[in-house]
């Protein structure tokens, strides 16, 4: 949900170059940590989770600025993890290129709100 993007934190899989088994095995990857974020936010009486969670499948569009933003190049095979921070003035951290996992995903956010990742700032 692009309007999310803006307010919260989001950990974003590019995978527009990938296949539709992979972006479906991503996003298998991806549910249950989106779904706890959502139950602890809920928990909490909050509306928005502390860390979204989006996939990019398709060229163009939304992913298509996200990637200048970010200053990517052009969709691989390969999928790449990222934290988009609109709300920290337009920062973002990159993750590892290749196979994403449960566990991959989880350290990127810990070491994100832990303040081990180097933030980049988007380019305009």
């Amino acid at each position: 949900d692009p309007g999310t993007i803006q307010e919260v934190p989001t950990v974003i899989a590019c995978c527009e170059g990938c296949s539709s088994e992979d972006s479906k095995r991503i996003e298998d990857v991806m549910t249950p940590l989106a779904a706890k974020f959502l139950a602890d936010a809920k928990a909490a009486g909050e509306d928005e989770p502390k860390v979204g969670f989006a996939i990019l499948s398709e060229t163009g569009g939304v992913g298509g600025q996200l990637r200048k933003l970010m200053g990517l190049g052009e969709p691989t095979g390969e999928p790449q993890i990222m934290i988009l921070d609109i709300p920290d003035q337009g920062a973002y951290y990159e993750g590892p290129v290749g196979a994403i996992t449960e566990d991959g995903v989880a350290k990127l956010v810990e070491d994100y709100k832990s303040k081990s990742l180097e933030r980049k700032q988007l380019q305009r």
